[in-house]
């Protein structure tokens, strides 16, 4: 039982000490050097050379183990069944970094970035002096992407990104209903660093403006997802409910049976137990059409 102990303890410990592999890495040459997979190393050496008139090579994972291991790198491990190496492209990303940093700022208006770096897919030698710029649907909600810029001849040039950034955001500090207006009794502003959201979240709650369209637990980050414009008439209020004719007011009091917003039919019912249709015009008041 010791030594089976003993061996769990160490197979475990070497695990936690190996390191995997990478599926991808970037070479500065031709040539597929130690350093470009290993970060402490004595002596530099190259593994591997690019076929001739290529830009990247992929090479099995089982193949750069095993050479790691002849140079006395015993405890790297693959992670996956291939691992490409790809040339650095001789390209100024400084342009292309201003654009993911533009595209985030047009869709947050109080974001933070802090960091973006931009790879290239593929071996680029230049960029071209025109191009437009696209990114995938829904690239805002996620700090990482891929996004690629059409040439004028129709060309596409793929490229990854990542950043830092941070920026303000709502959750919720009490448990919120549907239909509970949102205000700074059931939500707090937060800032936190640009990971991943499901929707777009609020960076900005007006008073008065906004209720909840569901449920939502303490710690909720509030996306638009979540709301919609808060509704001027309530269930069960009072209703001031007016019916012009011919150059005559008649006005009476109802009580809604739906919530409301303006320009909403809803029904309301009178003193009398029978239901209208009316439309809602204001606080507390609508008209019959």
């Amino acid at each position: 039982m010791f030594l089976k102990f003993l061996f769990l303890t160490l197979y475990t410990s070497l695990s936690l000490l190996a390191n995997n592999l990478q599926s991808s890495y970037f070479i500065s040459s031709d040539e597929v050097k130690l350093s470009d997979i290993v970060k402490e190393f004595k002596t530099d050496t190259t593994l591997f050379h690019l076929d001739r008139g290529k830009n990247s090579k992929k090479i099995a994972a089982k193949e750069v183990v095993t050479k790691l291991e002849t140079y006395g790198y015993l405890n790297y491990k693959q992670s996956s069944r291939f691992i490409k190496f790809i040339k650095k492209s001789p390209i100024d990303l400084n342009k292309l970094q201003l654009k993911v940093k533009e595209f985030y700022k047009q869709k947050y208006k109080y974001i933070d970035v802090k960091k973006v770096q931009v790879t290239p897919r593929s071996y680029t030698k230049s960029l071209p002096k025109e191009f437009t710029i696209v990114f995938q649907s829904k690239s805002h909600l996620k700090n990482r992407g891929t996004f690629y810029i059409k040439t004028s001849d129709k060309k596409k040039l793929f490229f990854n990104y990542t950043m830092l950034a941070s920026l303000p955001i709502y959750k919720t500090k009490n448990k919120v209903k549907r239909g509970d207006e949102l205000s700074a009794f059931n939500c707090r502003k937060k800032s936190v660093v640009l990971d991943k959201f499901r929707s777009m979240p609020l960076q900005k709650i007006p008073s008065h403006a906004f209720e909840s369209k569901r449920q939502m637990k303490i710690g909720t980050t509030i996306t638009q997802r979540d709301i919609r414009a808060l509704s001027i008439v309530k269930r069960g209020d009072s209703v001031n409910v007016q019916l012009q004719n011919s150059g005559i007011t008649i006005s009476f009091i109802a009580k809604a049976q739906t919530n409301g917003q303006i320009n909403d039919i809803i029904t309301v019912l009178k003193s009398d137990g029978k239901k209208l249709k009316v439309r809602v015009t204001g606080k507390n008041r609508a008209e019959i059409e």
